[in-house]
């Protein structure tokens, strides 16, 4: 099941720590393998000139299909398992805001802190840290509906993974469980997609911290679990975001300042749908949205915040599935995001693959 690279695999295998190889610009690259995890620093232009980097430092064990994958403004988590077992627990953080740690929070308590990751220069760019949960804690696995976050200091995202069960505990077991949430998880809506899929958003709110979970079912079997931690809102923004993917599933969280009086969202040529905002318990002034979708095709999504005047606020755009590398990347067939699209073109097309940060600068963009 998993593919192991030699060299790789022997620095994981036998705590080695070493830094880039010498035929690396030191000033493009901080690379560290150390024990179970490898972590680091790369700016955005030596990733244009080498798109395969970042999927090569997280190769060396396979990916897991039907694994998590989202982003919270700066910062991305990836977590790859199956069922209930995690095997490995990614997150990245795109810029560069000088020397920083990543933050490993469960279930709203941190666990683990890195050390300090710091770019040789001002250049954008993005820090990284994989972590080979296999090879550390390889029998450990995680109750129902535990959350699994990530943060890295100075910058701004807060992205939250479920750990959950594939399918349900009895054959007519279709909608969500009580048992399944924890003790301060408050459910704020709960409905069904036009898709069918039964879908639930949740808050819990804490006195330094918020956390707005969508879970989605598919005729009993769970689909999708992810959201965000952290501060209600950014500073001087009226829009926090949270986009996910699980397998051929798409969720999105929006919390929204009182500010804003509409929301809608946009996929590909269809009309514009509005989201409807709920309030969030105990945080006056700031509410929460969501939206999911099973992806079968490319596409991109656009997000627009207005006031009571009709005037936006802000603006998001991004695509439903991230965009095909500009060239072939020799990975293990299985590190690639269980899921095919059709491009513009008409060719049917792998997805990306999850390890890599899905956008270069810029290209989740907002207004």
């Amino acid at each position: 099941m998993f593919a192991v690279g030699t060299a790789l695999a022997a620095a994981l295998l036998t705590g080695a720590t070493t830094e880039a190889s010498a035929d690396v610009q030191q000033d493009e690259v901080v690379s560290v393998q150390n024990g179970d995890a490898v972590y680091g620093w790369v700016s955005g232009d030596y990733l244009q000139a080498h798109p395969g980097f970042l999927e090569a430092q997280a190769k060396s064990v396979a990916a897991e299909p039907k694994s998590h994958f989202g982003c919270n403004a700066d910062v991305c988590i990836d977590v790859q398992g199956t069922g209930l077992k995690v095997n490995m627990w990614n997150t990245t953080a795109n810029a560069n805001v000088g020397c920083s740690q990543v933050k490993y929070v469960r279930n709203s308590n941190q666990v683990f802190e890195s050390p300090s990751i710091c770019p040789p220069n001002s250049n954008p760019g993005v820090y990284y840290y994989y972590y080979y949960y296999y090879y550390a804690n390889p029998n450990t696995t995680y109750p129902q509906n535990t959350k699994l976050c990530n943060a890295w200091t100075k910058h701004t995202g807060y992205p939250c993974a479920t750990v959950h069960r594939r399918s349900g505990r009895r054959r007519n077991e279709m909608r969500f469980d009580r048992s399944d949430m924890q003790d301060d998880e408050v459910v704020v809506a709960r409905g069904v997609l036009p898709s069918g899929e039964d879908w639930q958003l949740t808050v819990t709110v804490r006195p330094d911290d918020v956390t707005t979970m969508l879970g989605v079912r598919r005729q009993g079997a769970v689909v999708f679990g992810g959201g965000m931690g952290g501060p209600a809102l950014a500073e001087h923004r009226d829009l926090n975001l949270y986009w996910g993917r699980e397998g051929d599933f798409l969720g999105i969280v929006v919390r929204a300042a009182e500010s804003v009086a509409q929301l809608t969202m946009t996929v590909g040529s269809a009309e514009p749908a509005e989201l409807r905002l709920y309030p969030v318990p105990h945080r006056p002034g700031v509410n929460v949205a969501a939206f999911g979708l099973t992806v079968d095709g490319m596409a991109e999504i656009s997000l627009s915040a207005r006031d009571e005047g009709g005037h936006v606020l802000e603006t998001y755009s991004f695509p439903v599935a991230p965009p095909a590398p500009p060239r072939e990347i020799p990975v293990v067939a299985d590190a690639l995001v269980d899921v095919s699209v059709e491009s513009a073109s008409g060719r049917r097309e792998r997805g990306f693959p999850r390890s890599f940060f899905p956008f270069p600068p810029g290209a989740f963009s907002c207004g």
